[in-house]
């Protein structure tokens, strides 16, 4: 068992991006980075370069009020593929040193999917990334691939 202090810390190091986005019912930006931060945060080009490299900047301007619009309960205005662009960008906004990603562009098509992991390679050079994927093509982003099977563990 670890030490609470260790675990937490090491915690704060982490952004998850798991296959099921939860949003909650307010502005885009809002569901991206949290409010209680600063506008300096925002115009420093934090939550900019985060929703390009995610792909945001694509459906934002096709909104009403663009990265004000509200989301809807569990982000029931957006597509599966929007969802998960927005927790992309999410994760990305919180400039963590490590990046786990569950699945989580399974809803985009592959075109999509290989540009965002395309713009967060080149956008984000140190970040850590663990990928859980199903899809082989996105392994070839990865320095190391590891594969569980039938209970083993091996390295491919």
């Amino acid at each position: 068992q670890f030490n609470n202090s260790i675990t937490s810390s090491w915690r704060k190091c982490l952004s998850l991006v798991p296959q099921d986005v939860y949003l909650r019912n307010e502005t885009l930006l809002e569901n991206i980075y949290d409010i209680g931060n600063t506008k300096k945060d925002i115009i420093s080009g934090k939550i900019k370069k985060a929703t390009e490299s995610a792909l945001l900047d694509e459906f934002i301007p096709r909104l009403e009020k663009g990265i004000y619009s509200t989301v809807g309960e569990r982000g029931l205005k957006l597509s599966g593929g929007q969802k998960q662009r927005v927790g992309i960008a999410r994760a990305l906004a919180k400039e963590k040193p490590i990046l786990i990603l569950d699945e989580s562009t399974s809803a985009l098509d592959k075109k999509t999917e290989l540009r965002i992991l395309n713009n967060i390679k080149e956008n984000y050079p140190e970040l850590t990334i663990f990928m859980i994927t199903h899809r082989e093509e996105n392994l070839n982003y990865c320095d190391r691939v590891i594969k569980i099977e039938e209970g083993r563990i091996f390295e491919i």
